[in-house]
């Protein structure tokens, strides 16, 4: 009798729109066997103080005062706390749910969904934990015999994790390995004036963004659409391809392939680059108003 091929699934307690979608389908395959769902719990104690301090060391004091603002309203409109920020890594989740001044999309993708939305989709086993690599839970994870780990959370995955699958850890990357690495996705191919953004889903490797790519696609950058409107649209276009990454892996004849070379690691903007972002993405809205016009003119005429 054939082996099923055992997935593991990495998630966050409160994953983005289109985690919640990507996970969702894996969980609906019938083509392999999911055993547990290993949940992740980190909990990040904001104040305005270490709130501000941390965002003001990436983005400058101006940028973090505005963003760190926006987090707190938005956390107050949604009846949560806002004196806490759930997941592994703090300055994604203090900047979910669509800020309107940076550029990592909005509630159409990036909205914060609960786990629990996520639980009915799958029978086996939900483990939460806020220490992945502890050694009670490299225990447990050895205990299920995984072929392979998908990871949708828990931010930096430890060597000792990558090597406990036969086929290793697989995830996202929303950009093409051998030019972009790092952050923010899809929005620096914009700055330089690419023509099209890539996704890959990658086998990860202890150096970030460094690992063998098992499936990539690329898409167009329209003329005509919000720089907002670009990251919602490749971050749900791009939902399937986790599942027919899991599937590639699953094929014994299956090999991933080490690009010759790796891109450049991006951060987030600076203030000087987040402005010219902002000149960018305003001469695309007057773009796509003017190209409106244009077609009803057409229509009426």
């Amino acid at each position: 009798m054939k082996k099923n091929y055992r997935v593991i699934l990495f998630a966050a307690k409160k994953m983005q729109y289109h985690e919640f979608l990507t996970l969702k389908t894996i969980c609906q395959s019938k083509e392999i066997e999911i055993p547990a769902i290993f949940i992740d719990t980190t909990e990040h104690k904001i104040t305005l103080r270490n709130g501000f301090d941390e965002a003001k060391k990436r983005i400058g004091r101006v940028r973090s005062l505005i963003l760190l603002s926006t987090y707190i309203i938005k956390a107050i409109l949604n009846k949560e706390n806002p004196r806490i920020v759930i997941g592994s890594q703090k300055e994604r989740a203090l900047t979910n749910n669509g800020n309107p001044l940076e550029f990592f999309g909005t509630k159409k993708s990036k909205k914060l969904v609960d786990i629990k939305k996520l639980l009915p989709y799958h029978k086996g086993d939900h483990i939460y934990t806020d220490h992945i690599d502890s050694p009670k839970m490299i225990k447990k994870l050895r205990e299920y015999k995984p072929d392979l780990i998908f990871r949708c959370g828990f931010g930096i995955i430890p060597k000792k994790i990558l090597d406990i699958p036969k086929d290793g850890v697989i995830g996202f990357h929303h950009g093409d390995l051998t030019k972009y690495r790092g952050g923010v996705p899809c929005v620096w191919e914009i700055y330089n004036n690419e023509e099209k953004i890539g996704v890959t889903v990658q086998r990860l490797r202890e150096k970030i963004d460094s690992g063998e790519i098992i499936l990539q696609r690329f898409y167009r950058i329209k003329d005509n659409e919000s720089i907002n409107e670009i990251v919602d649209r490749i971050f749900l276009e791009s939902v399937d391809m986790g599942l027919k990454a899991i599937l590639k892996m699953k094929n014994p004849d299956f090999k991933p392939v080490q690009p010759k070379k790796i891109g450049k690691f991006y951060t987030l903007p600076s203030t000087k680059e987040w402005l010219k972002l902002h000149c960018i993405n305003l001469s695309r809205i007057i773009k796509k108003i003017f190209t409106k016009n244009m077609k009803g003119m057409k229509k009426s005429i």
